[in-house]
């Protein structure tokens, strides 16, 4: 009776390290994909920023004035 119930414990003990591997695997992924979506979230504002600049230094250069 002991040694079946340590061989589940066993068992279980392997399933839970496998499940803690696999999980570990999975974060490392997303926060990959997480890390290049942040970067182009970052490119894209730095472009709009430039855009936006760009933009009011030509209504000002129409209207005659500077910003």
């Amino acid at each position: 009776m002991f040694r079946r119930l340590r061989d589940e414990l066993e068992a279980n003990r392997r399933e839970r390290e496998e499940m803690r591997e696999f999980m570990r695997e999975m974060n490392i992924r997303y926060e990959r994909g997480f890390q290049l979506v942040v970067a182009e979230l970052k490119e894209g504002r730095d472009q709009l920023r430039a855009n936006t600049a760009a933009t009011w230094a030509m209504v000002d250069e129409i209207r005659g004035t500077s910003r």
